[in-house]
């Protein structure tokens, strides 16, 4: 499965959202009435969501950069719409424990995680 969050698409994000999901795969409850259980994400899954980050990340630099040279306040609403991105892909690394390459120590986690499971070959071998 491959996630339905694209990355800058602009427009209305709640019909964009809804575009996306299949209606056999949408809940029949609300979020906040139904608790939903976390399941694992693929590699892809896990590979897009970071991609993204980074990306939503660079579209926000990219914005502030462009608002601190010429002052047009276009550029600084956009760029709060890539903070409002951003932290929407960081909000779901967090709920997939998954490490953030924005964050400045994410090289050192992913080795860390990297060891982590050549230990655990190991010691299971």
């Amino acid at each position: 499965m491959t996630p339905a969050i694209t990355a800058c698409g602009g427009g209305d994000d709640a019909q964009a959202e809804a575009a996306s999901v299949p209606a056999s795969a949408a809940p029949q409850d609300s979020l906040e009435t139904s608790p939903r259980r976390i399941r694992l994400l693929s590699q892809e899954e896990i590979a897009a969501l970071t991609y993204m980050r980074e990306e939503e990340k660079l579209a926000h630099d990219v914005y502030v950069a462009l608002y601190s040279v010429w002052g047009a306040n276009v550029f600084s609403q956009i760029a709060q719409s890539e903070t409002t991105h951003t932290e929407a892909i960081l909000a779901l690394l967090i709920k997939y424990g998954i490490a953030d390459p924005a964050a400045g120590s994410y090289y050192i986690e992913k080795l860390t995680l990297q060891l982590a499971g050549h230990a655990w070959k190991e010691f299971a071998a």
